[in-house]
C-alpha cells in the first residue's frame, strides 16, 4: 500500500496481487507487481460487469446473499 502505484488505482481495494508472492531473493521486485497490475485490473473489471449484466437481467439474483453472515 505504500507504493504510489498501488495508492492510485481504482481497483486497489480489490487487488488479489499477494505482495509475498512478488519477492525475490527476500526483496520486494516492484517490476512483478507492475506486470501483474493491467491483467488484476482486467480481471476485477470483468467480474463488475457480469455482476452488472446478472443484476440488469434478474435484479433479485443476489437476494439469497441478504442471508449470508460472514464471521
Amino acid at each position: 500500500m505504500n507504493e504510489e502505484d498501488c495508492r492510485n488505482c481504482w481497483a486497489v481495494r480489490f487487488c488479489s496481487l499477494c505482495f509475498a508472492s512478488l519477492a525475490g531473493k527476500g526483496i520486494l521486485q516492484p517490476t512483478l507487481k507492475q506486470e501483474g497490475c493491467p491483467g488484476i485490473r482486467m480481471r476485477v473489471e470483468d467480474a463488475f460487469k457480469t455482476y452488472a449484466s446478472v443484476w440488469e437481467r434478474n435484479p433479485e439474483a443476489w437476494k439469497y446473499m441478504d442471508d449470508i453472515v460472514i464471521k
